[in-house]
């Protein structure tokens, strides 16, 4: 979706974008002030919708040649996913590997190797004066509710009424989300007391 489309979303809502069918002029009510807010809001909201419920996952390559040492994770980290760290060496499938450190930063301390780690990061954030063109990344589902934050909070001064039902339907969408389950790959023990390496869950 383009920030017009979510902009008019966010207005509707908020019973800002039209009177008797004609699109209100950004000089009526102070709505211009109103408009430089909105993508400071719908930055909180989808903040709060991808740290809270529903995070975003990404998978990058790392790697130490000759010594263990830091590598650099990328700038969108956020926290490692559980398991989420595979050695790719020697051409096979990738091994679970727990040989490595997170530093407080954006540091991971790895052992000579090729990784893939797997990782949740933050979202993308609009900037200050986006462009009618300007697209998001976000799905429908996480742009819709952070529609109905942003909308809840222009009218937060105005309109307690409006404020509560447009709050009350953002945290209802944000009840929805449930994190999708996932599989975490653990060495299996045999009947013999060995461990095969990342053969079962």
């Amino acid at each position: 979706m383009t920030y017009e489309e979510v902009r008019r979303m966010v207005l509707e809502l908020a019973n800002q974008y039209s009177i008797a069918g004609e699109p209100i002029s950004p000089a009526y009510n102070n709505q211009s002030d109103d408009l430089h807010k909105i993508p400071s809001l719908l930055n909180q909201a989808i903040m709060d919708i991808r740290t809270g419920v529903k995070p975003l996952r990404s998978v990058c390559e790392l790697g130490r040649e000759d010594a263990p040492g830091w590598a650099e994770l990328p700038e969108d980290f956020w926290r490692l996913v559980s398991g989420g760290v595979r050695k790719v060496d020697g051409g096979g499938a990738p091994r679970p590997c727990n040989r490595c450190q997170i530093s407080g930063g954006r540091r991971i301390w790895l052992s000579p190797g090729h990784y893939l780690v797997e990782y949740e990061r933050y979202p993308e954030q609009l900037p200050v004066n986006p462009a009618d063109t300007y697209t998001l990344e976000e799905d429908p589902e996480v742009l819709q509710a952070a529609a109905f934050f942003a909308a809840a909070h222009l009218v937060r001064t105005d309109d307690a009424f409006s404020f509560a039902a447009l709050q009350n339907e953002y945290e209802r969408r944000l009840s929805r989300m449930v994190p999708r389950v996932t599989a975490e790959f653990l060495p299996v023990q045999d009947a013999y007391g060995a461990y095969e390496e990342g053969g079962g869950i």
